[in-house]
């Protein structure tokens, strides 16, 4: 049975409470909590009811399929009966009646289509289970990449966001998306560290770097190997002065079988010098 996690009482009881409920989540939990003057006392007493709650039933360990927290519909067609032009509806129509019992299905690549996510909804999803925790407004998140990873989107994005942007930018160079060696330009089998240090002493030779266009062209993928193959147009100032330069970049990744990660191992910038 689910506790009550509505406040009661007058301003000064609930704050009174919320101080109580504070001291034995610290006490039970090891909670820690930050400054809350500002917070009005009855949606700090709903917060820490609810998380209170949660803890509850999360405790307990029970695990529920999606099919069933969902109250185990079965007016759903399957996806080889649905005809093209339905196929877009029927998907919002299924991802509503999802929503509304507190399960999502998001994705991230643009390559996946309405059909495809109705038939992983209701043939892969359906049959996962999940916790059973049973909270108003409380949503149980899925992500489809996740399962189904395009790997050509993936990569070509990191190759971008976290590789490619790092070299025309002064922001701080992160090397968690790398292999243990990686060749850049003419530098082979750095480590991350020797990494960071020679993109470091790179951008230190300018006053600024602005990445004006970074695209991706292709990727390749050949077994172990992706190779992610693009064109920048970058901005370098130097001394009150800019520099506009261009050239085409090529980012190589190999998969870390033990880890199901692709690393970036090889980087190819053209019309720069990194010494």
């Amino acid at each position: 049975m689910k506790e009550n996690i509505e406040p009661t009482g007058d301003k000064g009881e609930i704050k009174a409470e919320n101080d109580f409920l504070k001291m034995k989540m610290m006490l039970e939990k090891g909670a820690e909590f930050g400054s809350s003057r500002d917070l009005p006392p009855e949606v700090e007493n709903h917060f820490l009811r609810s998380v209170m709650e949660y803890e509850k039933q999360f405790e307990r360990g029970e695990r529920i399929k999606v099919f069933d927290k969902i109250g185990q519909p079965r007016h759903f067609r399957p996806v080889k009966e649905i005809p093209e032009e339905e196929m877009a509806k029927e998907w919002e129509v299924l991802y509503e009646y999802m929503q509304e019992r507190g399960i999502e299905l998001s994705v991230c690549s643009p390559n996946v289509n309405a059909r495809e996510l109705y038939r992983f909804a209701t043939e892969e999803l359906f049959n996962i289970e999940t916790d059973k925790i049973d909270m108003p407004g409380m949503m149980t998140c899925f992500i489809y990449d996740e399962f189904h990873p395009d790997v050509g989107y993936d990569n070509s994005r990191i190759a971008v966001e976290e590789c490619m942007n790092y070299f025309f930018d002064k922001a701080a160079f992160q090397d968690h998306h790398y292999a243990e060696k990686v060749r850049l330009n003419h530098h082979n089998n750095l480590s991350r560290a020797e990494l960071k240090y020679v993109v470091q002493n790179f951008k230190k030779e300018y006053d600024d770097l602005v990445p004006v266009h970074i695209k991706v062209a292709r990727c390749r993928l050949n077994g172990h190997h992706c190779f992610v193959n693009g064109f920048y147009e970058a901005a370098f100032m130097t001394k009150g002065k800019s520099e506009l330069k261009r050239g085409d970049w090529m980012v190589g990744f190999q998969l870390d079988k033990d880890a199901g990660y692709w690393d970036i191992n090889e980087i190819q910038i053209r019309g720069i010098k990194i010494h």
